[in-house]
């Protein structure tokens, strides 16, 4: 039988003992990480739309910014495990706090220019004509995959490295 004190795991390492675990991290990431896409999604999903049919767009564009920021966060999450789970790229990914930042930034605001430059384009289905936006959908998906991924893994970057890395 192990003791307590010789446990060790690759979520829990001995040298994060008083520290949050790798696990911990994870969770909050995920809960924090989520709430963000949410928000993001929804200010997106608000900011694009053309046209506003009542109580159904009130209740629809929530739940489908809910939607994407589950889908999203889950997909981060999975594609993200390497930088988790292995030591020495988890190092460097927590060293480098500036890529996260900046990948957050420019995924963000290229979501925001592909659906502020989409074409308008009319629309025909049963309820009517309506107009709207049309964005080039493989730009769109990139600029959030690396939002997503981000903001998922999102380390605030520390000073220190910035005044010791002069090839950063």
């Amino acid at each position: 039988m192990t003791s307590e004190a010789n446990w060790e795991s690759p979520l829990f390492p001995k040298r994060y003992r008083g520290r949050v675990g790798v696990f911990a991290l994870t969770v909050i990431h995920f809960f924090a990480g989520g709430a963000v896409l949410f928000v993001a999604a929804l200010a997106l999903i608000f900011g694009s739309a053309m046209s506003y049919d009542g109580i159904l767009s009130l209740i629809g564009w929530p739940i489908l910014a809910l939607i994407v920021a589950v889908v999203s966060i889950i997909a981060a999450m999975v594609l993200g495990l390497p930088i988790r789970l292995i030591p020495s790229l988890r190092s460097w990914w927590r060293s480098h706090g500036t890529v996260t930042l900046i990948g957050a930034v420019l995924g963000f605001m290229t979501c925001v220019v592909v659906l502020a430059t989409a074409p308008i384009v009319l629309v025909h289905d049963e309820s009517g004509d309506y107009l709207a936006r049309n964005p080039d959908e493989w730009a769109l998906l990139a600029a959030w995959s690396i939002f997503s991924i981000s903001v998922a893994h999102f380390v605030w970057p520390t000073a220190a490295h910035a005044l010791h890395d002069p090839h950063f």
